[in-house]
Order: C-alpha cells, then sequence, then structure tokens
C-alpha cells in the first residue's frame, strides 16, 4: 500500500519508571517506514535515568520530544493531557511506553485514514506479547459482531489504546482523558468516543502492534488495587459517569441497565466488605435515586449488603437479579490465536 505522504502523525506515550522498555518502544517508532512523525514522551516524574537517557534521544532525533509533566496533578491520564496540548500532527496514536510497534503501522494507518476521510479513527488488529512479539502468538481481541459499546460495558474489552488511530479534530469531541480516574482509564476514553457516535472502522487482517502482557507480578498488584476503597470508588465514579452520557445520548435501554446495575451492585459490594458500609449503601442508594434501579432491586440490594458476606449467596443474587456473573473473562479476550 502507497499513499503520498503529506500529514504528520503525533504518537503520545506517558511514562513513569520505565526505562528499559521505553527503549524498546521508541526504537520500534524510530523503525517506522513512514516518516512523518512526532513522538511526545511525557515524563511523569521518574526516579530512575529515564530524563537523562531520553534528553540525549531527543537531540539524536529531532523528531523526539521529551517532555517532564507540569504541575501537582499526577498520572498517565495527566501526561496524556499534556502531551495532546503539546502535539501538532493531524493524527494521533496513544501509546504506551512498554508496547510496541510494527515497523509499517504507521504507513498503513496512515493510508486508510486518508482514503477513508469519512472517518473519525480506525482501529487495527494487535497482538500480545511477553518478552517479544511472537512468543505469545494472541490477538488482544477480535470482532464478533457484537455492539462494541456493549463489549466494553461487558469488559470484553474490543481494543486498546494502540491499537486505534484518531484523527486530530475528532479527539477535540471526545475531549480530554479523564484525570480523575484510578482505573479504567482507557475504555473510558474509548467509550466516550464511542457515545459521541464518531465514524470508526475495525481492520481485519495482520497485527500493526504488540501490547505487553502483565508479568504476573505486575498482573497480581493490579488485582489487588482494584480491590482497595480509592479503586473501588474510581470504578462508582466511571460507572456513574457512564450512566450519565449514556442517558443524556438517548443510549441508556434497558439491556445496559440491567449490565451496569450488576457491574454497579458488584463494586459496591466489594466496598462493603472494605469496610465501607456506609459508603457502600450511599452509593447503592444514589444509584436508586439516579433512575438506574427499581425499588425492588435497590431493596433486595441492600439486604445482601447489609447481610454478612457469603460469596456463594451474593454470586447466586447476582444471577438471580442481574443474569449474569461479574466479573466474569471474555471468551475472545486475549485467547484467540493469531494465523502464522
Amino acid at each position: 500500500m502507497t499513499c503520498n505522504p503529506v500529514s504528520k502523525i503525533s504518537i503520545i506515550t506517558p511514562t513513569k519508571n520505565r526505562c528499559a522498555l521505553l527503549r524498546e518502544t521508541v526504537q520500534s517508532v524510530l523503525n517506522q517506514t513512514y516518516p512523518h512523525w512526532e513522538h511526545i514522551i511525557v515524563d511523569d516524574e521518574s526516579t530512575d535515568n529515564t530524563a537523562e537517557i531520553f534528553e540525549e534521544v531527543q537531540q539524536n532525533d529531532p523528531r523526539i520530544h521529551f517532555m517532564k509533566r507540569q504541575g501537582a496533578s499526577a498520572g498517565a491520564n495527566v501526561c496524556r493531557n499534556q502531551g495532546i496540548k503539546y502535539s501538532t500532527g493531524d493524527y494521533v496514536i496513544f501509546l504506551d511506553s512498554d508496547d510496541l510497534l510494527a515497523p509499517s503501522c504507521f504507513e498503513n494507518r496512515f493510508c486508510v485514514m486518508e482514503k477513508t476521510p469519512e472517518l473519525d479513527f480506525a482501529v487495527f488488529p494487535c497482538e500480545i506479547f511477553d518478552k517479544h512479539p511472537g512468543d505469545l502468538g494472541f490477538f488482544v481481541n477480535i470482532e464478533n459482531g457484537l455492539n462494541d459499546l456493549d463489549r466494553f460495558l461487558e469488559l470484553d474489552v474490543p481494543w486498546a489504546n494502540l491499537n486505534v488511530i484518531y484523527r486530530r479534530n475528532s479527539i477535540k469531541s471526545i475531549g480530554a482523558f479523564d484525570e480523575k480516574l484510578l482505573c479504567w482509564q482507557d475504555m473510558n476514553y474509548h467509550m466516550r468516543a464511542l457515545i459521541c457516535k464518531l465514524g470508526y472502522k475495525k481492520l481485519s487482517g495482520k497485527p500493526d502492534c504488540f501490547y505487553r502482557y502483565p508479568v504476573k507480578e505486575t498482573h497480581d498488584r493490579i488485582s489487588y488495587q482494584y480491590l482497595l476503597p480509592d479503586y473501588l470508588e474510581s470504578q462508582i465514579y466511571f460507572l456513574s459517569d457512564l450512566q450519565t452520557r449514556l442517558s443524556a445520548a438517548g443510549l441508556l435501554n434497558q439491556t445496559r441497565r440491567q449490565v451496569l446495575g450488576g457491574r454497579f451492585f458488584s463494586i459496591i459490594q466489594n466496598l462493603s466488605r472494605c469496610g465501607k458500609k456506609s459508603e457502600a449503601e450511599k452509593a447503592w442508594f444514589l444509584r436508586k435515586t439516579s433512575g438506574l434501579l427499581e425499588n425492588l432491586q435497590y431493596l433486595e440490594g441492600l439486604f445482601f449488603l447489609k447481610m454478612p458476606y457469603e460469596k456463594k449467596f451474593v454470586n447466586s443474587f447476582l444471577r438471580f437479579r442481574w443474569g449474569r456473573g461479574y466479573l466474569s473473562s471474555s471468551k475472545t479476550l486475549f485467547k484467540v490465536p493469531v494465523p502464522r
């Protein structure tokens, strides 16, 4: 596929204390066959030698811009937002500091966007890996014919950050990354793009990017964090914001009410188990006053919040009232082999 290169692509990478991995990520950008890009690396106060190394790297290639995060607020979303403001490209790719790109990634994506100007963004196949591309050999996820907004809501995440190329004018419609979120940050951004009804297309074929699967220690740490009170409250905030956006867009149908209700209860139940019973009951009551729950649903949930926690009883209630288990794993996420 050949196109006349006329536009610049901005790659935005937040990073913190990942110097060795970031070297690999930057090298995969330097290896691109399409030359018209800028790589904005925003450092979130690293304490390793990231600044020393990449301030030197940018001197060797003016397309690389290393900057330190400004202000008191921290986190990947803060860095992404500052990177967006600094960037100048016609197209934007969000690339985390441990992921990799195939050499033809920019060229292929640029050509697709140039040939289909009606697209706000495009989604490309992505492969997960451990130490190097090909060692695990599974897609991040695949097309299965289901509605993508519902798949995100079910945590059957159809794509990650690096799968996507955005047209700059389109990301203005989505708005900034939500800097309040402690988790599910990427999902929030992609779901907002779908709620805005942006035009997009999902491409098939050979993966053009590679998502580094978390090592066991990182996976276990993240799983533990997600059960801490601050993270549970962040998840409740995520779902509350989502409910508001879906309702305002006329997209909160009965099926999504059911899924949201079960998601809320599962998280609020975990908050109650952390000793935050009054906060949990208040959060559940707010779901009733927001119009998400019917009176019977609210009272049933309140009953289970007040009784001593028994996993089998709670799971039975989730299956009976909400018709599914939470948080259940996808049948396709990280499980479909890449053809060789």
